[in-house]
């Protein structure tokens, strides 16, 4: 959420992506649907503040870097949303045991990481992508965020949109599920 010379949230690229998980997935603010931000980068962060302005019941969660950003408006979540924060996290047993925990019945996870071939090259240590230059802890191969969600109880899968989860297929309109 981070944007170097950006004095107005609302025109950051993070803002923006918001916008575009909004119109990718075809829901509005009026189904009532409890969206997380996981690791918001703010209480909200600008992708939860478009959220906001689109009417969605947003809970911003940062358990890393934000103080007041870790409480829990609900037990369960309609959507959770993680952009470019699995590769910070250090316990993924913890992280999916969350995700499985606040992820409803017919909800939807959205992951954006990055995720490396597999098999993996030779030279995977050397990747830009990976700590301890730059804060990456874990890293992914499609098949390791397959299992890893797996275990506990969601589906992971690829679609136009983007890396998604789920436990059963959602029930509100959407356009991953139609």
């Amino acid at each position: 959420g981070w944007e170097a010379g950006e004095n107005d949230p609302r025109q950051t690229i993070s803002y923006k992506n918001g916008l575009k998980l909004i119109n990718n997935f075809g829901i509005t603010g009026d189904q009532g649907l409890q969206v997380l931000d996981y690791g918001a980068g703010g209480n909200p962060g600008p992708t939860g503040l478009c959220f906001e302005d689109k009417g969605f019941d947003l809970t911003s969660y940062e358990p890393y870097l934000c103080d007041g950003a870790l409480q829990l408006k609900h037990d369960k979540y309609d959507l959770i949303y993680s952009i470019e924060v699995f590769e910070h996290v250090i316990n993924l047993t913890n992280l999916s045991n969350f995700m499985a925990r606040h992820l409803s019945d017919r909800g939807l996870m959205y992951v954006q990481t990055m995720i490396h071939p597999h098999p993996a090259g030779k030279d995977i240590l050397g990747s830009w992508y990976i700590a301890p230059r730059n804060g990456h802890f874990s890293i992914f191969t499609f098949p390791a965020i397959f299992l890893l969600f797996k275990r506990v109880g969601i589906n992971v899968v690829q679609t136009p949109m983007g890396m998604v989860g789920f436990k059963n297929k959602p029930l509100f309109k959407n356009n991953i599920f139609i």
